[in-house]
């Protein structure tokens, strides 16, 4: 594989500026393995920030499928394409989530936002904070779970992980 593009395309006539995109790639059998680097390139040949994660091996143990998380930025109604090329550097972008797992509450900071998550009892958020913001405040939060004859249940939480955490997105995976 010398390089593949990915063009992504603004529909909403509406401008976009680091927004996340996720997509699926196949890979034919034999081109890229695990321990090999990719990386995405803009038109000005700047590399971005990108997460991948394979879905699907061929039996050789080359990448089949794979999800690759980047951010885009795109004019309304305007197009922009990528280049996605094998490099031989061990190519690693930087995480730029935090995590923190306290006894009681999990805060997961993007570096725009910050997030609290209950460890007890599913609110959704505990708080979301912007800026020194709060957006959310836990007290101001709550989900209500009803059965057929309208007896309340509170939505306690078992069990709480990461499902999944890298440079561009990170998965909170709430039982």
């Amino acid at each position: 594989m010398e390089s593949l593009q990915i063009n992504i395309q603004e529909r909403s006539g509406i401008n976009r500026t680091d927004e996340p995109v996720t997509i699926g790639l196949p890979f034919p059998v034999g081109v890229f393995r695990k321990d090999e680097s990719l990386a995405l390139f803009d038109q000005h040949n700047n590399i971005v920030p990108l997460q991948l994660s394979p879905t699907a091996l061929w039996p050789d143990n080359s990448i089949k499928w794979a999800l690759l998380d980047f951010k885009s930025s795109v004019n309304a109604n305007d197009s922009i394409a990528y280049k996605l090329n094998k490099v031989d550097i061990n190519y690693k972008p930087e995480k730029v989530f935090s995590i923190h797992k306290g006894e009681d509450i999990w805060r997961i900071d993007t570096g725009a936002v910050s997030f609290s998550i209950d460890r007890h009892i599913f609110i959704p958020f505990n708080g979301v904070n912007r800026k020194g913001i709060d957006l959310i405040n836990g007290q101001d939060s709550s989900v209500a779970l009803l059965d057929g004859k309208g007896n309340a249940f509170e939505p306690k939480i078992k069990n709480i992980d990461v499902a999944a955490s890298g440079s561009v997105r990170t998965t909170i995976r709430v039982d």
